[in-house]
């Protein structure tokens, strides 16, 4: 009887395509998820906790594949039903989150009575966090394990479908900025919601069994159905949150009633217009006891429930009102109207328009404003509803409101932009720079620890202020004069400023240097000159206007120090190189000079005492607003630190002891090790280095995140192709050839385009970006088609490695960075790299001489 035809394989329950489309749309589901957490976070709880979203959010993804191995049984159930049990649980989770944030109250009121010392606050706040974080993992899990199990059942066709995953990824970075930017975070949410459902019609796909499909796929449609009739009348949800946000709940920013006229989300804020209670608010630095006459009536606007500023109600001739010669930068203003020029002036952070008013008072024939946030702009101009015309003034204390804008008084141009790139960017010079106390520290920048450096408070910024100004000008600087014991923040801007002075080859930059002290709340100005030492009469019309304003001098080229705080200027700036070594290494606080390569400006504690809240918090809010971060960052590390028990050690140890002994598994544990830190690190890191280049933080994070994941998607679908440890060597050759590149050629490269319009320069950084993201999606799916063929019982763990140590890296890359720089952080990450493919190799060798 001849032998009869071998029986055709059988074709996967699931199609093929409907398994790559659903991990897409799961991946892009779950970037929108992570990056939207973080501005909810950084409005409703804390600036500093707003980086936490992303972390949980890889922890919840390792946690997956962790399970996957300690649990294989669970690998048992079939594809798809895996990837339908986990959307499941992604959807009711991020229900959960969504209705535990819309129930809860602000931490912010908890944190500021724990400041005051009450410990029961400290608790409610800890409880909070914690229940917060617990029920945000869950989401994150069951992502993880859709994304887990496709992969790890996959794995002899990794490459697509970590393809998928990653191209994802990419996609996700557009949609997040297109969803904040349209609908705002609480609505983006409910996208979310309605991307989950569409991957589970996807995963219910059968090619069999077609009534299955269909009683899975029709409650999903009609749920996305429902999501999208409704997803225009979800106003209710906004205001809810206006109910429970930070201003109302401190009553700090709102009046009697409660009232907030306005909220606006954008990519990278939320931004409350509300009216002001204290009528100084805006006007920082004025002494009431100097100047009793009426401020001029104004909006308060609050930009992620902490940073302020006001939109100015502008009556014809405003700009002549006597208050504006009682604020702080007026010292700067008559002094250079010594020179009897009137001068061009350019403000950084323009806000609501009162620095504008100053210059105009002051005889400024020009004002060029910068105001990093259209969504101010547009409230200055009026271009909301609820702040103009009758529907405002029908409000109990609007009944004078105008609808006249400062910034469309004639010799006044604004420009959407952030400053410190639009001053490298112009070929203006100004006589005056005012940079009003600008701060990024409210999270507004993407929502991340990492990116609340500022590109302002560097001296590279200030040299780049210098080159702008004409001889004779002055760039004048407000920022808080903490309330600890020693200077911090001014100490260290009067050293940057010293240090930009002394790289464009002035002998004695102390000469032309003024600090002073507003006494008046936390604020404090330096004013640096260009084009020589302050004259005498600069000198004495300096001391009689802060005399009049009962301001005191922090330092002044021709006074001896009055007091402790005083003195430290004076030693610091007036000192030798070795005398301020000598001082940096004792004091209490990090008030060395930062450059752009480190812009931590904020970060001013040291590492033996970022630890120490308790101590740091009795010194006052101001100076733990800054405190908090480092402290979260560094406990953060710890805990994830000893997350390394759970996620190393324990299923090592299980080997151990298991009858499947695998050959070279610390070598692979060691490599994914190395690949998940590695990527994480070079993401983060390219992140920070494009910021100023492209001239937004939010911009900078979805051009390299799209960019790097999409590419490496593409890196990915083709790693198919490289087999063998010629292949390894030669990707790995090129990988590390071009970040070696990167690094050596990325400032002649950006300097040499930087002029360019966006889009070309959008262009550019695809173009450094694209090739390493291409390489860098290669050695993942190389590694697990090694794993799937000598260690296929170690497939899950590696993926939960993989996310453990992208979580590590995560939080270490910016520790490291604030310390020692992104460049140094970039070469470690090329070392990590060097070392994943000497395992490989040895991996790939060991494997050879056994077969």
């Amino acid at each position: 009887m001849p032998d009869s035809d071998p029986a055709p394989a059988p074709r996967p329950a699931l199609p093929r395509f409907a398994l790559c489309l659903g991990v897409f749309l799961t991946s892009v589901a779950l970037i929108v998820l992570q990056v939207t957490l973080t501005r909810i976070f950084s409005v409703m709880i804390w600036n500093h906790l707003s980086f936490m979203a992303i972390t949980v959010s890889l922890l919840g993804f390792s946690l997956a594949g962790l399970v996957f191995f300690l649990a294989p049984v669970l690998l048992r159930i079939s594809t798809p039903w895996l990837l339908t049990i986990g959307t499941v649980g992604f959807g009711l989770g991020l229900v959960k989150v969504g209705m535990f944030i819309y129930e809860s109250q602000t931490i912010e009121a908890q944190l500021l009575e724990a400041a005051g010392g009450a410990a029961f606050a400290r608790q409610a706040a800890t409880q909070y966090l914690l229940w917060l974080l617990l029920w945000l993992v869950v989401p994150f899990f069951f992502a993880g394990w859709t994304i887990s199990a496709a992969i790890v059942k996959e794995a002899r066709d990794v490459g697509k479908v970590y393809a998928s995953n990653l191209i994802g990824s990419g996609a996700g970075c557009l949609a997040v900025i297109v969803g904040l930017n349209t609908v705002g975070a609480f609505r983006t949410l409910t996208i979310v919601l309605i991307l989950v459902a569409a991957s589970l019609i996807c995963y219910a796909w059968r090619r069999e069994r077609k009534w299955l499909t269909a009683l899975i796929g029709v409650p999903a449609l009609a749920l996305i159905g429902w999501i999208v009739f409704n997803i225009v009348k979800l106003d209710a949800i906004e205001k809810h949150t206006q109910l429970v946000k930070p201003i109302a709940v401190t009553k700090k920013r709102t009046d009697a009633l409660g009232r907030t006229l306005v909220r606006k989300w954008n990519s990278f804020s939320c931004v409350d217009f509300y009216p002001i209670v204290a009528e100084q608010e805006g006007f920082w630095g004025l002494n009431r006891r100097v100047y009793d006459g009426k401020i001029p009536d104004n909006i308060g606007v609050l930009i992620d429930s902490w940073a302020l500023t006001t939109v100015i109600n502008y009556t014809d001739g405003l700009e002549k009102d006597p208050v504006f010669s009682y604020v702080p930068s007026s010292v700067a203003y008559e002094m250079f109207g010594l020179s009897g020029k009137a001068p061009e002036v350019l403000v950084i952070g323009s806000g609501g328009g009162i620095d504008v008013l100053t210059a105009k008072h002051h005889g400024a024939k020009h004002v060029t404003a910068v105001e990093i946030n259209p969504l101010i702009v547009n409230g200055s101009k009026r271009a909301y509803p609820e702040l103009r015309g009758e529907k405002l003034r029908s409000q109990p204390g609007f009944e004078q409101w105008t609808d006249q804008s400062v910034y469309e008084l004639p010799g006044v141009e604004v420009h959407v932009a952030e400053g410190r790139h639009f001053v490298d960017r112009s070929e203006k010079r100004y006589d005056m720079i005012m940079i009003p106390g600008v701060d990024t520290a409210t999270g507004t920048e993407a929502g991340s620890f990492s990116f609340s450096e500022n590109y302002l408070y560097t001296t590279d910024a200030m040299r780049a202020y210098l080159d702008k100004l004409e001889d004779g000008g002055l760039c004048y600087v407000l920022r808080f004069r903490p309330t600890e014991d020693r200077p911090s923040e001014m100490l260290r801007l009067a050293a940057i400023a010293e240090a930009a002075l002394a790289e464009q080859g002035v002998a004695e930059p102390w000469k032309q240097i003024v600090v002073y002290d507003s006494n008046v709340h936390v604020f404090a100005c330096l004013v640096m000159k260009k084009g020589g030492a302050f004259t005498d009469a600069e000198l004495a019309k300096c001391h009689e206007k802060l005399a009049a304003l009962r301001y005191s001098p922090l330092f002044a080229p021709d006074k001896a120090p009055g007091s402790p705080h005083a003195k430290d200027f004076h030693d610091y700036l007036k000192g030798d190189e070795a005398s301020r070594e000598t001082m940096l290494a004792s004091y209490p606080y990090r008030v060395a000079p930062v450059t752009d390569d480190e812009p931590f400006f904020f970060n001013f504690t040291h590492v033996k005492d970022v630890l120490h809240l308790e101590d740091e918090l009795e010194k006052g809010d101001t100076h733990a607003l800054y405190y908090i971060g480092q402290t979260v960052l560094y406990y953060c590390l710890a805990v994830v630190a000893a997350l390394g028990v759970l996620f190393v050690l324990l299923p090592l140890i299980r080997f151990a002891f298991s009858r499947q002994p695998i050959h070279a598994r610390f070598r692979f544990v060691g490599y994914f090790l190395c690949l998940g830190f590695a990527y994480i690190v070079v993401e983060i890191m390219l992140m920070q280095k494009f910021v100023f280049y492209l001239g937004y933080p939010v911009y900078a994070m979805t051009v390299i995140l799209f960019s790097l994941l999409t590419f490496s998607g593409i890196g990915s679908f083709v790693s198919s192709r490289v087999n063998g440890r010629t292949g390894a060597t030669v990707i790995f050759a090129l990988l590390l050839a071009a970040q070696v590149a990167m690094i050596l050629l990325f400032e002649r490269i950006t300097a040499a385009t930087f002029d360019q319009s966006f889009w070309t320069r959008v262009a550019v950084a695809v173009a450094i970006t694209g090739p390493l993201g291409l390489l860098m999606g290669m050695p993942f799916p190389l590694g697990i088609r090694v794993a799937e063929t000598c260690a296929k019982p170690m497939l899950p763990w590696i993926w939960a490695l993989n996310g453990y140590a992208s979580v590590l890296g995560s939080v270490l890359a910016v520790a490291l960075a604030i310390h020692v720089g992104f460049s140094v952080v970039l070469w470690i990450a090329i070392g990590t790299y060097a070392l994943a493919f000497l395992l490989l190799t040895s991996i790939l060798k060991s494997r050879s001489s056994l077969a």
